[in-house]
C-alpha cells in the first residue's frame, strides 16, 4: 500500500518477525530475511569505507613510513641516502615511504606483505643476480601455494611459489622473486597467519552499521512507519466487504481521524515506528567501538583525536606508540629489504628512532632531570651520565671509558695527575678511524689544549702526528 510521498504501511500478525533497523533491507514486507544473510565487513572494506579504521591505519603506516632512516655501501659507515635525501641513481625506483607506508598498513590489515623483484635472474634456481626495480603487489591478489602440485611446496615443506591472480587468471612467482614479510603468528608454521584488521573489523562494522542507519534515517527526513497489528480477535478469511471497510478506516485515518475503529474491525491496532533525532544518539557504542579499534592496530586513542590531556601524556603516547607498535614492525621491514633486496646491491638500511622529536625531547628531560639532581656540578663519570641518558658506546668509547675508570681507582690515594698523552693517544686513533673532523671529548687535556689541537685539525696541510705535539700555542 506504499505510495510516494505517503508513511508506509505494513499488516503484521502476531506471530510475524519484528523490523530489524540495523539491516538496511529490512523494511522489505515482513523483513523475512535473516541477518545471518548479509556479508560481514572485511578488513579491506573497513579500510576503505570506515573512516575511522582508515584514521587509525593511516595513523600507523605514516608511523612507519617517517622513520628516520640511513643508508649505507656495505662495509662503510658513510651515509648514501637519508630520509630527506634523494636516493642513489641505482636505487631511484625505490620510493621508500610509499613502500613503508603500503606495507605498513598491509601487515595491519592483511598480517603481510609482498613485492616482486624485477631485474636478472639464474634460471637454474630463479636466484636474482641484479635487481633494477620493486613492483608493489596488492595484497589482495597475492597468495602461497600451499596445495600439492607443480607450484606446491617442496619436498621440506616450504612453499616455492606465490599466486597472484589478475583479471581472472593465475600466474606463478617464485618466492626469489618476491620480497615479503609477516606478522608472526603462533598459528603459522610458515606464511603469514591473521592480521589486527582481522581481529577489529565486528567493531569496524559497528561503526559502519552505525553510519549507514544514521545516514539512512536523516536523508529520508526520520519518516515515521504505521504498522497495523492484527490480534487474535480480528476476522479470520475476511470478506471483500470487510477488506473495503478496513481500506476506507485506514484512509481516514491517515487524515486524522481517531477513535475506535468499526466493529467488524475489531483486533486491529495501529503502531507507530521510527526514529527522532534523540533516538540516533549512541556515543557509548561508537566510543567503545573506536577505542576496540585503535588497541586493535596499536594506536594510542589520543594520536587519533589529538586529545590527550596535556603535552607529557601526548609525548609519552608517541613513545609507547614507537615502541610498541612502529619499532617492533619497522624490524621486520628493515629485514626484508636488506635481506631481498638492498644487500643484493651492496646497500644496507638502517632505520633510527632515537632520532624521531619524541625521543629527542626525552632525551632532554633526562639530562634536565641530571641536571637537577646534581645542582649543575659535574659529580658524575662520563660512563654513569652516559648510562643515565642511554648512550650507546663504541668499542672505542667502552676502552676508553674503562681506561679512564682504572686510572681513575689507581689515584684514589693521590692528588690527581693530567695524563695528555692518554688523551692525545686515543683522538689521533679516533682521528685515523674517522677522520680528522670527529668528536672527541678529552678527559685531562685543558679547553685551550683542545681548542688549538681542533685549529690545527681544520688545516690539511698540517700532517695529523703534528697536530698533537706541543707546545700548543700560537693559536
Amino acid at each position: 500500500m506504499t505510495k510516494q510521498n505517503q508513511p508506509e504501511l505494513y499488516v503484521m500478525g502476531s506471530s510475524s518477525k519484528g523490523l530489524s533497523l540495523t539491516d538496511p533491507r529490512g523494511w522489505d514486507g515482513l523483513n523475512a530475511n535473516s541477518l545471518s544473510d548479509i556479508p560481514g565487513i572485511t578488513a579491506h572494506e573497513a579500510y576503505t569505507s570506515e573512516a575511522w579504521t582508515r584514521r587509525c591505519v593511516s595513523v600507523r603506516a605514516n608511523g612507519l613510513a617517517s622513520m628516520p632512516f640511513t643508508m649505507t655501501k656495505l662495509g662503510s659507515d658513510i651515509p648514501v641516502w637519508t630520509q630527506d635525501e634523494e636516493p642513489p641513481d641505482d636505487l631511484a625506483f625505490l620510493d621508500m615511504f610509499g613502500f613503508l607506508f603500503r606495507a605498513s598498513a598491509s601487515m595491519a590489515l592483511k598480517g603481510f606483505f609482498a613485492a616482486q623483484l624485477e631485474g636478472q635472474f639464474k634460471r637454474s634456481d630463479f636466484a636474482m643476480t641484479k635487481i633494477t626495480g620493486l613492483s608493489w603487489l596488492n595484497p589482495n591478489t597475492v597468495s602461497y601455494v600451499g596445495e600439492k602440485g607443480e607450484y606446491g611446496p617442496g619436498p621440506d615443506g616450504k612453499f616455492r611459489y606465490w599466486k597472484r591472480n589478475v583479471n581472472g587468471s593465475a600466474k606463478y612467482l617464485p618466492v626469489e622473486w618476491v620480497a615479503s614479510g609477516s606478522v608472526p603468528s603462533p598459528f603459522a608454521e610458515q606464511g603469514y597467519g591473521s592480521s589486527d584488521g582481522e581481529a577489529s573489523k565486528a567493531h569496524s562494522q559497528i561503526l559502519q552499521d552505525m553510519a549507514s542507519f544514521t545516514s539512512d534515517q536523516l536523508r529520508s527526513g526520520l519518516p515515521k512507519k504505521t504498522v497495523f497489528v492484527v490480534g487474535p480477535d480480528a476476522p479470520k478469511n475476511p470478506s471483500e466487504e470487510t477488506v473495503k471497510g478496513l481500506e476506507l478506516w485506514i484512509s481516514k485515518f491517515l487524515r486524522g481521524a481517531k477513535g475506535t475503529p468499526p466493529k467488524i474491525l475489531q483486533g486491529i491496532d495501529t503502531k507507530e515506528i521510527g526514529s527522532n533525532l534523540s533516538d540516533l544518539q549512541n556515543a557509548a557504542i561508537s566510543a567503545d567501538a573506536r577505542e576496540a579499534i585503535a588497541t586493535g592496530y596499536g594506536v594510542p586513542h589520543s594520536l587519533v583525536l589529538s586529545n590527550a590531556a596535556n603535552f607529557a601524556t601526548a609525548n609519552q603516547d608517541v613513545l609507547n606508540f614507537y615502541n610498541t607498535t612502529v619499532i617492533p614492525e619497522s624490524r621486520i621491514l628493515q629485514r626484508v629489504l636488506n635481506n631481498r633486496v638492498l644487500n643484493l646491491m651492496g646497500y644496507q638500511l638502517k632505520f633510527e628512532p632515537k632520532k624521531l622529536e619524541a625521543f629527542q625531547q626525552a632525551e632532554l628531560q633526562t639530562a634536565e632531570k641530571v641536571f637537577t639532581l646534581t645542582g649543575g656540578r659535574a659529580v658524575l663519570s662520563r660512563r654513569q651520565a652516559g648510562e643515565m641518558l642511554g648512550v650507546d658506546y663504541t668499542p672505542d668509547d667502552i676502552e676508553e671509558l674503562n681506561r679512564i675508570d682504572a686510572q681513575r681507582g689507581a689515584q684514589s690515594t693521590q692528588a690527581p695527575i693530567r695524563h695528555i698523552d692518554q688523551d692525545l693517544n686515543a683522538w689521533r686513533r679516533k682521528v685515523a678511524k674517522r677522520g680528522r673532523d670527529v668528536d672527541f671529548s678529552p678527559d685531562y687535556l685543558g679547553d685551550h689544549e683542545a681548542s688549538v689541537i681542533r685549529e690545527r685539525l681544520t688545516n690539511k696541510h698540517i700532517p695529523v702526528d703534528d697536530c698533537f705535539k706541543g707546545p700548543f700555542v700560537g693559536f
